[in-house]
């Protein structure tokens, strides 16, 4: 959660930076309309040649309104949909044990795709952001196993039948 916050910080810092960019052209397209309007009020445009450049600026400004609007969603969406995949993270074993086969099998395909069978063994391929989870659960699990220390992480493990049915 604290790597996902700091990383929502610098996400945030991005998006804010790319909203003053694209703020700062709107308005400088913006104050070109304005200068043009006047030079065509005092006859030095004609109006063909402020036609033509005016669509051409509201355009760009409604193409950068358009990027802006991207911009302040995804900045929005960024903490709350890695919360909810951390929180799926961490529950997965829990809804593998009590959810039916078929929703068992979507959420191993959510969460893995072209995983293999190698002597008995599945070797699972995680999906994104689920590798990054998967590897540092097990780095987590090297260092407290050399170091003794507890982590209250839970092992990734899939759980296997029984062959005596």
């Amino acid at each position: 959660m604290e790597a996902l916050k700091q990383s929502h910080e610098e996400e945030q810092r991005f998006h804010d930076e790319a909203v003053g960019r694209l703020e700062h052209q709107h308005k400088v397209l913006q104050t070109r309309l304005e200068t043009m309007y006047e030079d065509r009020l005092d006859g030095r445009v004609s109006l063909d040649q402020y036609d033509a450049k005016a669509a051409e600026w509201r355009k760009s400004q409604d193409e950068l309104n358009r990027s802006i609007a991207e911009h302040r969603q995804a900045n929005r969406s960024y903490l709350d949909e890695g919360v909810v995949l951390l929180e799926l993270a961490q529950h997965a074993v829990d809804m593998y044990v009590t959810h039916s086969m078929d929703e068992k099998r979507k959420l191993v395909g959510f969460v893995c795709w072209n995983s293999m069978i190698y002597s008995g063994v599945i070797l699972p391929n995680y999906r994104q952001p689920f590798d990054i989870l998967a590897d540092t659960n097990r780095k987590q699990q090297r260092t407290q196993t050399t170091s003794g220390e507890k982590s209250g992480l839970r092992p990734i493990k899939l759980r296997r039948q029984d062959l005596n049915l």
